[in-house]
C-alpha cells in the first residue's frame, strides 16, 4: 500500500507485490544506499503504446533522485531478476 523508499538502511532492494502476491515493482540501492534502479510491471504507453497493458521496465535514478523516463527490461535484467518477478508473462 506504500512506496518502496528511496534510500536503504537494511537491505540492498525492497519487493513490492500486489495484494494477490504478484510482482509489482522492486528497487534497486547501491553501496551507499541510494536508489539506483527500478523495475516495474504495470502499465507504461511509452513502451505499450497503451494504458492497459502491463509491462516490464526499468527507471534509472541519479542521486539527486532524478529518474530516466522508462525503457524495456533488458534480457540480462530479466534474467538476473527473474526468480523475483512472480506472475509476469515472459519477456
Amino acid at each position: 500500500k506504500h512506496s518502496l523508499p528511496e534510500e536503504a538502511h537494511s537491505s540492498w532492494a525492497y519487493i513490492k507485490l500486489k495484494p494477490n502476491g504478484t510482482f509489482h515493482e522492486m528497487r534497486i540501492y547501491d553501496k551507499d544506499h541510494y536508489l539506483v534502479k527500478e523495475i516495474a510491471y504495470h502499465p507504461e504507453p511509452n513502451i505499450s503504446g497503451n494504458n492497459q497493458e502491463r509491462v516490464l521496465h526499468v527507471h534509472e535514478y541519479s542521486r539527486n533522485f532524478k529518474r530516466t523516463d522508462a525503457r524495456q527490461i533488458s534480457k540480462s535484467e530479466y534474467e538476473l531478476y527473474k526468480k523475483y518477478f512472480k506472475g509476469v508473462s515472459e519477456q
